[in-house]
């Protein structure tokens, strides 16, 4: 009979990964902005619960390269319900080197 070697645990008790026998985490596998779209999304919608537009802004610029569909479909969600009661807010949404 064979014996698996048991699953290593990180912290919050994710698994680890082996790796040319080494051991590095499961965030570290997802490259420089070391944040999974879950967390992505979370603080997506922390920054517009804020109700600042800037702040949200400010947020999707940090991770856009980092997001998947979900992520964008929120922080284009998010952002069109900030804006929608204000036209100056639109208008500036149109501008923004970001969405362009």
């Amino acid at each position: 009979m064979t014996q698996t070697a048991p699953q290593l645990r990180g912290e919050a008790g994710r698994p680890m990964h082996r790796h040319h026998g080494g051991v590095r985490s499961r965030v570290q596998r997802r490259g420089p902005a070391r944040c999974s779209c879950p967390q992505i999304n979370a603080q997506i919608i922390a920054a517009a619960e804020t109700k600042n537009l800037t702040l949200l802004m400010a947020t999707v610029e940090e991770y856009l390269k980092h997001m998947n569909i979900v992520n964008l479909s929120t922080a284009l969600h998010r952002l069109a319900k900030l804006a929608a009661a204000n036209p100056a807010l639109v208008a500036s949404l149109r501008q923004n080197h970001t969405l362009s």
